[in-house]
């Protein structure tokens, strides 16, 4: 689409599915053969390409689910940073 019509005839929205094909394609689909990706991982990294678009563009997704994983990227990052200063302290 791109090549097309040129980068600049592109819609926010567009330039957001692109970024979002990207992704996709690169780092969730090409896992390398070493990657030690479970799926919890895979499940997040799943809804860190959904957090690509507002929440309101997403109309297919059940409100709950939207509440419960969406909006979690914070507590994810704050529990990240706690175990690593855990880790830091010993």
């Amino acid at each position: 689409m791109k090549a097309v019509v040129g980068e600049e005839a592109l819609t926010d929205d567009d330039k957001r599915f692109l970024e979002f094909l990207d992704q996709f394609e690169n780092k969730f689909l090409r896992q390398g053969p070493y990657d030690g990706r479970d799926i919890f991982d895979s499940l997040n990294m799943c809804w860190d390409l959904l957090r690509l678009f507002p929440d309101k563009l997403l109309k297919k997704i059940n409100q709950k689910n939207l509440d419960q994983f969406y909006r979690r990227k914070e507590e994810l990052q704050r529990q990240k940073q706690e175990e690593h200063e855990e880790a830091k302290a010993r």
